[in-house]
């Protein structure tokens, strides 16, 4: 997808110019596209009635109808029902381009939204993930806001996730990129962004689109580019949105991690290998700005079964000690050891140690003595570990202590860089 399609040109050349494009890419979500749609549109006709704004549809060949649904919510305001089409809407203001791919890849659409908002100057380019159902009208727009508004340059959201909710971005991603690259970024996995001009040519100048960003992993790369490039970088609180399908991995109650977790763990290890002549230097982290006021989610029961999480971290004990030595030093697999024989009420995996396996897997995947694939599947039973340990400390908290009880971990993960450091440096001299 080296070039836009020659009908997209020509109707781009129609265009001119925008302020604001919103990217929408799709794969088998026939049961969002519609309303996605609309909400984005809902969206932008009130909260930028002045200004010029697109909405790119690009679906990644879809074996159900999204495509013609979205054909025909491109069509509602009375243009011709056509996949491929730019229609003008009723106010004037509002135009939407709609484009169609052959590849379920959501880096290579996104790909094709900045290339659209790079030829049109769009002051603002946001995304939003169809994947994790409607959005409300509001929140697109606010999403945009502090780019066309504030001059920020990205704008991730944090949406009210429960207790038990985003347990990859709270058990790695979030500590993760913020003991890494500095800044506070709670939701770095967010499915939604959004980004100025100049960002925007800057992830095009690079060239990650034929690589594994170009089919998984674009929520990881345009964060972390963000966070490396010194960008102006804010969060907006845009209260629920459903993680159904967002890069954080299944529903929370759901045991089979073997393809979300590995997935995620790549895309983030990758970031770490390219930037560790930005990361080595940073020290301690900062809060980056806010817009809105965060919501404290509602009361839940946990979705997981202590039993079967520790069940599945005790038969990672007695069957891949060979790859985890490779991975983890011998203090390490010692404790694992010793936590295997702790009594399920009594088990509790120890920040410190935590943030050490986490730091030594993504050692271990840059060093690669072992292949990759098998190296991150070996990493799953270690998160059920961390799962099982996390459900039984945050049992009777309310909200705000168990955003208290991330905050020490990502504390502890901040205080073990200089470990990642000294064994990503040393790897031979440095034994822990």
């Amino acid at each position: 997808m080296d070039a836009l399609p020659q009908e997209i040109e020509r109707r781009l050349s129609r265009i001119g110019t925008a302020d604001i494009v919103i990217g929408i890419p799709t794969f088998n979500n026939a049961a969002t596209i519609a309303d996605v749609i609309g909400a984005a549109q809902s969206g932008l006709h009130t909260s930028f009635a002045a200004a010029r704004s697109v909405i790119v549809h690009v679906d990644g060949g879809s074996h159900n109808p999204t495509a013609e649904l979205a054909s025909n919510a491109a069509s509602a305001n009375g243009s011709e029902p056509h996949v491929l089409q730019l229609t003008q809407l009723p106010d004037g203001v509002t135009q939407r381009a709609v484009a169609r791919y052959v590849k379920p890849a959501k880096g290579m659409a996104c790909r094709a939204v900045f290339e659209v908002a790079r030829r049109l100057r769009a002051k603002a380019c946001g995304i939003v993930d169809a994947d994790a159902g409607s959005p409300d009208a509001d929140a697109i727009a606010q999403l945009v806001k502090p780019i066309v508004q504030e001059s920020y340059d990205f704008v991730l959201p944090v949406y009210r996730r429960g207790t038990y909710s985003g347990t990859i971005t709270s058990a790695i991603a979030y500590p993760l990129t913020r003991a890494l690259f500095g800044k506070r970024v709670r939701q770095p996995l967010a499915g939604d962004f959004a980004c100025s001009i100049r960002l925007l040519d800057r992830f095009l100048a690079l060239d990650p689109w034929r690589g594994e960003v170009a089919r998984v992993g674009i929520d990881v790369w345009v964060a972390v580019q963000a966070l490396t490039a010194n960008a102006r970088l804010c969060q907006v609180h845009l209260g629920d949105r459903s993680p159904s399908g967002s890069s954080d991995g299944p529903a929370a109650g759901s045991l089979d991690m073997r393809d979300a977790l590995p997935s995620v763990l790549a895309s983030l290890f990758a970031s770490v290998e390219r930037t560790e002549a930005v990361w080595q230097k940073v020290r301690g982290s900062d809060p980056v700005d806010a817009f809105g006021a965060a919501a404290a989610p509602a009361p839940e029961f946990s979705p997981f079964d202590v039993r079967h999480c520790l069940e599945a971290f005790r038969l990672g004990v007695a069957n891949l000690h060979e790859i985890w030595s490779v991975a983890l030093p011998p203090t390490s697999l010692h404790a694992l050891r010793k936590l295997s024989r702790a009594t399920d009420d009594q088990f509790s995996l120890p920040d410190e140690l935590w943030a050490r396996i986490v730091y030594d897997f993504a050692l271990a995947f840059h060093q690669r003595h072992i292949g990759r694939e098998h190296l991150l599947s070996a990493f799953t039973p270690l998160f059920w570990a961390w799962i099982a340990s996390y459900v039984q400390q945050v049992a009777d908290m309310d909200s705000e202590q168990v955003e208290e009880r991330l905050e020490a971990l990502c504390a502890q993960f901040e205080a073990e860089k200089p470990y990642l450091i000294s064994r990503w440096r040393w790897p031979d001299r440095f034994t822990p």
